[in-house]
């Protein structure tokens, strides 16, 4: 329900694309401006926040009014639009604007937090859009003589008791908001960090599908640095399910401010993933949780938004359907809750060793992003926790004794996964398993990739890998693609420089041809490498 101000009746509108939904009507003068004495104008801003629940999806039953806090607010003239002051918002949504009296005006309070760098907001725009335009609600009000307080400023959800008014749909951008609100708070408070400054796009027209307004599913899109969350009421809203907009928060943040190696694409529950991805969900699922100081991940869905059909206790270690070990995203997501999570089932660190791991050594590691390497550097970083850390590792299917790189598992005839490749231009044709080197696995599944490592000097170094038929002859397609963990990628080579000596993580993966495709690869200082020949079949 909305609620009157008490000096005049409320107008609130989107000021977004062309759409103009308002309810109410404007108040005050109707001749021209006439400045007087500069006085304030004061009030709260808030929006109808729905809770997802357990089972049963989003609860309108329990709408409530809830504070916007920290959103930038313009006080804007109305005749010609000009922005006279401006702030934000209170940790009880609370605001104060300097104006002249006698005029009248419009109290913007807009989706957008400010950061360093610029600010993040809520954004709506076509379904490709990179630009879009921020969403706001105000009130138009006549300044007295005295100022003016006590302005009330609702941003309702359009929930109408039977399906959303699109229209006004006007609270659900800062739902959205109020979570990047916690999450720049989460950074603020361990370092001197910022939270990224980038868009999240939301609209109640994006879909699932791929038409004109499909997204396919919210997605962080490290491409263009933004994200998107879908709105398409009875299919899959996310603007209130907090849990998904914190998820894709964290993958953002991963990129922005640490570094994430993964592949993207699908992760469905119980699937092994290639490390780099099962970690970089993992992650995003369990700070979720951290940023929302909550244990439960919920994402709601269907008709009128009924079903709670994803309901995780992040607590809960190895939840029915995984299969332990750093390819599982649902074994890794209450590892990680629970070193951050408080007791009895978590260790509670707390998001700071993580954060200074995840934006230190993590970052600049010359292993790639997977659960090996996190875990190595915040034993390092958290000493006396060290027994602690590797027991509930083990628990989720991570060997204790692992270096940065890869422990022992049960996946592999030798317990490992990185061949060693020595760094004198040598071909090297089969892997540490004595395989055949070849495109074992799907998309962004485990062994889709398969993973090298080398001890290197300081210098220039190329990595190749060269495309065989099954007798060793070289192929010119279909070409392979060149990972050198911290250095970039290439099709077919990628050299790449060092300045210290570091033991180098390298992958190679085809992102076409069909499985089973033979490949092999040679390392060594930039310039030696010889064409590879005809190679004679070895099945090692």
């Amino acid at each position: 329900m909305l609620i009157t101000p008490r000096f005049s009746v409320l107008l609130i509108c989107l000021a977004a694309l062309s759409l103009s939904a308002c309810v109410g009507g404007g108040g005050g003068n109707s001749g021209g401006d006439s400045d007087g004495p500069v006085v304030l104008v004061s009030g709260s801003a808030k929006f109808q926040r729905v809770v997802p629940m357990a089972i049963g999806g989003l609860s309108y039953n329990d709408m409530e009014n809830f504070p916007i806090r920290g959103a930038m607010v313009e006080l804007r003239r109305v005749s010609n639009n000009a922005v006279i002051s401006s702030g934000t918002t209170s940790e009880t949504g609370t605001f104060s604007l300097s104006s002249p009296s006698g005029i009248e005006v419009r109290i913007v309070v807009r989706a957008e937090l400010p950061v360093a760098g610029g600010t993040t907001s809520v954004r709506t725009g076509s379904n490709t859009s990179t630009t879009g335009t921020v969403w706001s609600v105000f009130s138009q009000r006549s300044v007295p003589s005295d100022g003016l307080s006590g302005v009330e400023i609702i941003a309702p959800s359009g929930w109408t008791g039977s399906g959303y008014d699109n229209s006004m749909r006007l609270s659900g951008p800062f739902a959205i908001l109020d979570v990047l609100y916690r999450a720049r708070a989460l950074v603020r408070e361990v370092s001197e960090d910022d939270a990224p400054a980038i868009p999240i796009f939301w609209s109640p027209a994006y879909s699932s599908g791929h038409g004109s307004n499909g997204i396919g599913t919210s997605h962080f899109d490290p491409s263009n640095n933004l994200i998107r969350l879908l709105g398409e009421q009875n299919v899959d809203t996310d603007e209130f399910d907090h849990n998904v907009v914190a998820h894709e928060w964290i993958h953002a943040y991963q990129t922005n401010l640490s570094r994430d190696d993964s592949l993207g694409g699908s992760h469905p529950y119980g699937a092994r993933l290639d490390e780099t991805l099962a970690f970089s969900e993992a992650l995003a699922n369990a700070m979720s949780g951290i940023i929302m100081s909550n244990a439960h991940y919920r994402d709601t869905m269907g008709h009128l938004q009924g079903t709670t059909p994803i309901n995780l206790d992040l607590r809960v270690n190895n939840p029915s359907g995984t299969h332990p070990g750093p390819w599982d995203e649902f074994a890794l997501t209450p590892l990680l809750f629970n070193l951050a999570g408080p007791p009895p089932s978590g260790l509670d660190l707390g998001f700071g060793p993580l954060h200074q791991v995840l934006t230190g050594p993590f970052k600049t590691d010359t292993a790639f992003t997977t659960i090996y390497s996190f875990l190595y550097r915040l034993k390092a970083l958290q000493p006396s926790q060290d027994s602690a850390i590797a027991s509930r590792a083990d628990n989720a299917g991570i060997e204790p004794n692992h270096d940065r790189f890869e422990g022992e598992d049960y996946q592999s005839p030798s317990g490992l996964r990185y061949t060693l490749v020595p760094a004198d231009g040598s071909i090297i044709t089969h892997d540490v398993d004595e395989e055949h080197l070849q495109n074992w696995g799907t998309e962004n599944r485990l062994y889709h990739r398969l993973k090298f490592r080398s001890d290197l000097t300081p210098g220039t170094w190329t990595f190749r890998a060269t495309p065989v038929n099954n007798s060793g002859t070289p192929l010119s397609s279909p070409f392979p693609a060149v990972y050198v963990a911290n250095h970039g990628a290439n099709f077919r080579e990628l050299t790449f420089t060092i300045s210290e000596a570091r033991t180098v993580a390298i992958a190679v993966r085809f992102l076409t041809g069909s499985i089973g495709q033979r490949y092999v690869v040679q390392l060594g200082p930039a310039g030696s490498l010889g064409k590879v020949e005809g190679i004679p079949e070895n099945d090692g």
